[in-house]
């Protein structure tokens, strides 16, 4: 449902802080590091190791660091 209103990816693990964050005021900037693809196609077969996720989490991570260090700046 989500590609039909042009979503590229799905995550769950913070809407929920998020709206509260929102209803006591606060504002909120967040991302995502997506580190393995989900398998929403039942005749295709997606394996994916867990090590291959923590090297994928890993280098997102490196990645992600260096955004967030250059993004903090421009806030008050």
């Amino acid at each position: 449902m989500f590609k039909t209103v042009g979503g590229d990816a799905l995550g769950m693990s913070t809407c929920h802080e998020v709206a509260v964050a929102r209803q006591c005021g606060i504002k909120v900037l967040g991302f995502s590091l997506i580190t393995n693809i989900a398998n929403t196609d039942a005749d295709t077969s997606v394996t994916v190791s867990h090590e291959e996720v923590l090297q994928i989490a890993k280098e997102a991570g490196d990645r992600a660091s260096k955004f967030v260090k250059e993004i903090i700046g421009h806030f008050p």
